[in-house]
């Protein structure tokens, strides 16, 4: 979902706040990843220093008062051309704004009764509900409220808001997340070099066969766990030689997968680095897997390396980001 530009800060705060939503609604469960004392302290952390309260603020005092000025102006221009000093009066706002409100004094409510009993006491159906009643609001705002304003508002009104809607909390974000600038060439000190080679030895279980993974009908070994033999090969020669909090990820392949193995047959796999490509970041493998018999499959690959906590953080948007109209909910 494609927001306007002035937006985009409140909805990068969305995806922030589905992030501790999700945590809120799993505290307790086998699924949580955190303890319900941690994750209340996580929320409270998120609502009081990285925009939480503000992100309300910014909505109320300057999103949605745009809002309601410029549907006051077209109603005004629409209904009041008869007279050159129209009555100014109260104009409804729109359903979902209204609606929006509402869940803020809630959800202040919800926030107020845990921050009263943190830490010594951590209700979970509280954490519960404030998880259910955060995720329910953000998609009230991402679904129907930004679409109406983006709809409702002209781009030279959204332009003028952008700056004011950018809080510190964001700006913040952004330059946390933001790559670290390239080194110079002459400082880069290359961790590879074309020639790299690294080989594992496996054996072909029944698991592997194409008839159980149901890629094929027959008992001998499946392609898709060829592949995964060969990216694996290859994931480990670039893993022992990457710094802490970096690992890679394929992004390309192409397999030819000449010959059968029968359950049974050990099959060796070795990956060769062949290449480096753009800043160091892209690395081409040349694989080749073998049994005792002949060459069965042959491989180019492509890794790109990346940092992991920032990569977790862009699985954690996706994960609970608003599902883009068209697509499976």
């Amino acid at each position: 979902m494609r927001r306007h530009p002035a937006l985009v800060p409140l909805s990068d705060d969305h995806h922030q706040g589905l992030v501790q939503a999700r945590h809120l609604s799993l505290a307790g469960t086998p699924q949580a990843t955190l303890s319900p004392r941690e994750t209340a302290a996580a929320f409270l952390r998120l609502w009081t220093e990285d925009g939480g309260q503000e992100h309300f603020r910014l909505e109320e005092e300057v999103l949605f008062p745009a809002y309601q000025r410029e549907t006051r102006a077209a109603e005004s221009n629409e209904g009041n051309q008869e007279s050159p000093h129209p009555r100014r009066r109260i104009t409804p706002l729109a359903a979902p704004i209204m609606q929006v409100l509402a869940e803020h004094v809630y959800i202040r409510g919800l926030v107020a009764e845990l921050a009263d009993s943190f830490p010594a006491h951590v209700d979970l159906d509280l954490l519960h509900t404030l998880g259910e009643a955060l995720h329910d609001h953000i998609r009230l705002e991402e679904q129907a409220v930004f679409p109406l304003i983006e709809e409702s508002l002209p781009d030279p009104v959204l332009a003028r808001l952008a700056p004011r809607l950018e809080s510190p909390h964001y700006l913040a974000r952004k330059t946390r997340e933001a790559p670290p600038p390239a080194k110079p060439a002459e400082q880069f000190t290359p961790v590879f070099t074309p020639g790299l080679s690294h080989e594992r030895t496996y054996v072909v279980e029944p698991q592997h066969t194409a008839a159980a993974i149901h890629s094929g009908g027959i008992d001998g070994l499946s392609t898709p766990a060829l592949l995964a033999w060969m990216e694996s090969v290859a994931f480990e020669l670039a893993e022992d030689r990457l710094p802490p909090g970096q690992s890679t990820v394929g992004v390309a392949v192409n397999l030819q997968h000449i010959a059968p193995a029968p359950v049974g047959t050990q099959v060796r796999v070795r990956a060769t680095l062949t290449g480096i490509e753009g800043d160091g970041r892209r690395l081409n493998f040349s694989i080749e897997a073998s049994d005792h018999v002949e060459v069965i499959g042959r491989a180019d690959h492509q890794r790109f390396i990346i940092d992991r906590e920032r990569f977790n953080r862009r699985l954690d948007r996706k994960r609970c980001a608003p599902a883009a109209p068209g697509t499976p909910a």
